[in-house]
């Protein structure tokens, strides 16, 4: 169940056909933090897929999607926490706004959109990764904490997700 971490937090593989992925868990500067704040702890529904259930304790999603560790990070950046999952030799991350107690949205980056890539690539380098085949496996960035701020504020930063509690 590794993807359904994923489209719970990242959306990016099962949302997107090409990945953007970062050299470095973001922001730079960041801080790791221990455990999920208590306003996100608890019960929630997909307000898009009612059957998309997911528990939150204090530093795990439910079924061992995402358990906060060595390879998975959770830091705070503005309004946002983002979760970041090691993935070989980069890091994939999902967004996460709060809506009080109530519930939260997953962001993620849109890349598959060429005006939306084109956005990105004009605040910090964008290198395509070849797969075996020539074709592209994933977009890689490697932003300063100035450049992550302008991403994120970007157009190509969208919601994909939002859960309320249940």
């Amino acid at each position: 169940m590794k993807n359904a971490f994923l489209l719970f937090l990242l959306s990016l593989v099962l949302h997107s056909c090409t990945e953007l992925a970062f050299k470095s868990a973001m922001p730079l500067n960041g801080e790791n933090l221990s455990a999920f704040p208590r306003e996100m702890q608890g019960t929630f529904e997909s307000t898009i897929s009612s059957s998309d259930t997911l528990v939150i304790t204090a530093n795990e999603v439910s079924g061992n999607r995402f358990r906060i560790g060595d390879n998975s990070v959770l830091r705070k950046f503005g309004k946002y926490y983002i979760c970041s999952e090691k993935k070989a030799d980069r890091w994939v991350m999902g967004f996460i706004r709060l809506h009080g107690k109530n519930g939260f949205s997953v962001y993620r980056f849109d890349v598959e959109d060429s005006k939306k890539r084109k956005s990105i690539s004009n605040i910090t380098n964008l290198e395509e990764i070849l797969d075996e085949n020539g074709g592209v496996d994933y977009l890689l960035v490697s932003p300063t904490d100035a450049e992550f701020r302008r991403m994120m504020r970007s157009r190509a930063f969208i919601r994909v997700e939002k859960f309320k509690r249940i």
